[in-house]
């Protein structure tokens, strides 16, 4: 009895060792095994983000590109999430929103432009007959 129980116990020890470790193996291929590390940095997926998925990726740094307009960022810093700056007409900055055509007070005067049907600036009859007519 004992040279038959003797293999059949060390076949039962043998396979429990095996379908633990192979158990272990598969969840670990499928990112299933529990991480114990602390104070690492967490990989999101390939398309995650703090936005999109905020249990894998806790929007807790702020940056530019995140969607939100954080408390350290303004038009300035980061147009992409807190939307392009528009500067007021008369503030002596020419800014994104104005050109000569529509703050001179800050841009400037537009330069004639000869072929736009109006004779202005230093437009002359001699120099754009086209806007200013024959001479």
């Amino acid at each position: 009895m004992i040279i038959i129980s003797g293999p059949a116990l060390l076949s039962l020890i043998t396979a429990s060792v095996a379908s633990i470790l192979v158990e272990r193996k598969i969840k670990e291929g499928k990112g299933l095994e529990t991480i114990t590390d602390k104070d690492h940095i967490i990989i999101c997926g390939w398309n995650e983000n703090g936005v999109t998925c905020p249990e894998d990726c806790p929007p807790e740094i702020d940056f530019c590109g995140n969607g939100t307009c954080g408390p350290d960022e303004d038009c300035a810093s980061c147009d992409l999430d807190c939307g392009e700056c528009w500067s007021t007409c008369g503030d002596l900055n020419c800014g994104p929103n104005e050109h000569c055509g529509t703050c001179p007070a800050d841009c400037g005067v537009c330069p004639a432009v000869c072929g736009d049907d109006l004779c202005e600036g230093s437009e002359t009859c001699a120099s754009c007959e086209r806007d200013c007519g024959a001479c």
